[in-house]
Parts: C-alpha cells; structure tokens; sequence
C-alpha cells in the first residue's frame, strides 16, 4: 500500500509518496502539495490494481531507439527487416523518432499521420502507421507506456484508396504502341493473354525480354488478342 511522508529540509516542506511497483520493488516520488501527493498516491494504486501500471523511467525511452531495438528482435526475414527499418527511417523517426515514448500523445500522433497523408498514398500511410503501431503496442507489452496512441478512437489513418484500377482500352494500347520508338517496339502475340512478371531491357546484345499486361483482355468479347509487349536491344534480331 502506498503512503505519503512529509518532509521538511533547508525549511522547505514536501510530500514524498513511497510504493510498491508490480515486482515489489520500492519506488518514490516527491510532490510540493500534499493534493498532488494524494493524487498520484490514488492514481498509482488504481492503475497497479488494473494492471495498467506503466514504469515511469522506461516511458523515458526515445522512440528511435526502442523502435531499432524491436525490429532488431522481430523474427521477419531480411528483406522485410529492411524494408520495415526503410519506413521507419524516411517517415517515422525523421518526425517522431526524438520524442519520449511517454510523450506521444495522440494527437501527436494524428498530427504526424495527417502530414504523411499530404505526401504519400493513402495505402502507403497505412503500412506506415501500422509499423510504428507494432511499435509502440510493444511498448505497452513491456509497460512503458499505458495505451497505444495509434489504438485510441480519436487517432485514424486514412481510409484506404478504393479507386478502381482500370485498364487501357485497346485504342489506346495500340496509340501507345506506335508511337514508341522502335527499340521498344510492341508485336501482337496471338493465344490468350498471360501474365508475366516485368523485367528491365537488357542492355547486353541480342538479349531480349518480354513482359506482358497485368490486365487481360476476354477476347471472346472484344475480339482482341492478347498483348505481348517486347522491348528489345537496338541489335536484336
């Protein structure tokens, strides 16, 4: 149980409140009120009683640095590994990585994700906000901080782009398909269309590659054959 002890130094008074925190370690806080004392002594039980008690000293932690050391402890591969510390670099920690854990509030945090939103698509936001929300959930896990400001209701990032993606009509396709030049020509590929992953033009003689739509055409329908676009070196045959 919490208690509150006056103290009287050099003719100043105080008001230190001594406590138990969860693993039973003693900790203290010093108050010039005795109001204030008493609030804290109330809060602090209140909040070891629910389970919701957070270390103070660990609310200390800068965000980039707890940030780096729980992506380094994530069990992701590689190339997600450095896809994640890319994200966070460019758009989390270039504008909150100096804040204190304790100190991201949410409107903190509305604030940042309204500011990414005027850069960079909605979608992207999203994966974005997910990351530092994989963050600071960790660092309610280890009870540095008492709530996730990206999980509270007045915190939202923005809706998800629900455009619909559509494809070139054939007039166009085939606009497009005359007026490149002529080392990147496009010839008509007979058979159903096909998707293919797209690759870069070598630049090595003779070598060719080909990609093809990500969209496909119902040929029955329009009575378009597929497309199959093939770029080519200038000494291809």
């Amino acid at each position: 149980m919490a208690s509150i002890q006056k103290r009287i130094r050099g003719g100043k008074t105080t008001y230190r409140v001594q406590y138990r925190d969860p693993s039973g370690a003693m900790r203290g806080k010093s108050f010039a009120r005795v109001a204030d004392a008493r609030r804290f002594k109330t809060e602090t039980e209140h909040a070891k009683e629910h389970g919701v008690w957070t270390d103070p000293r660990a609310g200390k932690a800068i965000l980039r640095a707890y940030g780096d050391a729980h992506l380094a402890a994530q069990t992701f591969d590689e190339t997600t590994r450095e896809a994640v510390a890319l994200r966070l670099r460019l758009h989390v920690y270039s504008h909150l990585g100096d804040y204190q854990l304790a100190a991201l509030r949410p409107s903190v945090v509305q604030a940042w994700a309204r500011g990414l939103q005027q850069q960079l698509a909605p979608s992207y936001v999203r994966v974005v906000f997910a990351n530092l929300s994989a963050i600071l959930q960790a660092a309610v896990d280890d009870g540095a901080i008492a709530r996730n400001p990206c999980r509270v209701g007045s915190v939202k990032p923005p809706a998800p782009d629900r455009r619909k993606v559509l494809p070139w009509s054939a007039g166009r396709v085939v606009a497009v398909a005359a007026a490149l030049p002529d080392r990147y020509q496009w010839s008509w590929a007979g058979g159903p269309p096909r998707r293919m992953k797209i690759g870069r033009p070598s630049e090595d003689v003779g070598v060719h590659w080909c990609c093809e739509p990500a969209y496909q055409w119902d040929a029955g329908a329009s009575g378009h054959p597929g497309l199959l676009l093939r770029a080519r070196t200038s000494d291809s045959a």
